[in-house]
C-alpha cells in the first residue's frame, strides 16, 4: 500500500506449485533511492545457484526500473554463505550491528553490508 516493499515468490515450475523460497527489497525510500534486500531459501535449496539468481535479478530491477542508488543487506553475523554471496556480487562489509535483531529470545549481531549503483562491480 505504502510502496516501501516488493516482494517474488520462488519456484521451480519442475518441482510443481511449492515455494522454495522468496525474495525481495523491503524499506523503499524514493526520496533518498535507497531499499534493503532479503532473501531466503529452505534448507533442501541451498548451495545450488538459487539465491544468486534471484539476488542479480533484484539488483537489476532495484538499479535499473526503479533507479535505486543503494541497496543495503542485512546478515547474520553466523551465516557465512550469505555473506560470501553478497561479497561476491559486490557488496561491502560496512560494519557489524551489535545486539540489533531479537531472534528466539536471543539477541543477535548482523553484519551490514551494502552495494551502491555507482560502484564498479559486476553485479550482473
Amino acid at each position: 500500500k505504502e510502496r516501501t516493499g516488493i516482494w517474488w515468490g520462488i519456484s521451480d515450475p519442475a518441482m510443481g506449485d511449492g515455494l522454495l523460497g522468496a525474495c525481495g527489497l523491503n524499506d523503499i525510500v524514493v526520496e533518498h533511492k535507497r531499499a534493503e534486500l532479503g532473501y531466503w531459501l529452505l534448507p533442501e535449496h541451498w548451495g545450488k545457484g538459487v539465491a544468486r539468481e534471484c539476488v542479480r535479478a533484484i539488483l537489476s530491477y532495484a538499479f535499473g526500473t526503479l533507479g535505486i542508488h543503494r541497496v543495503g543487506a542485512d546478515v547474520d553475523i553466523e551465516n557465512s554463505k550469505s555473506s560470501i554471496l553478497l561479497e561476491s556480487l559486490g557488496f561491502q562489509l560496512e560494519g557489524i550491528r551489535r545486539g540489533c535483531e531479537l531472534k528466539n529470545g536471543a539477541f543477535l549481531d548482523l553484519k551490514q553490508y551494502s552495494l551502491l549503483s555507482s560502484d564498479s562491480v559486476p553485479r550482473i
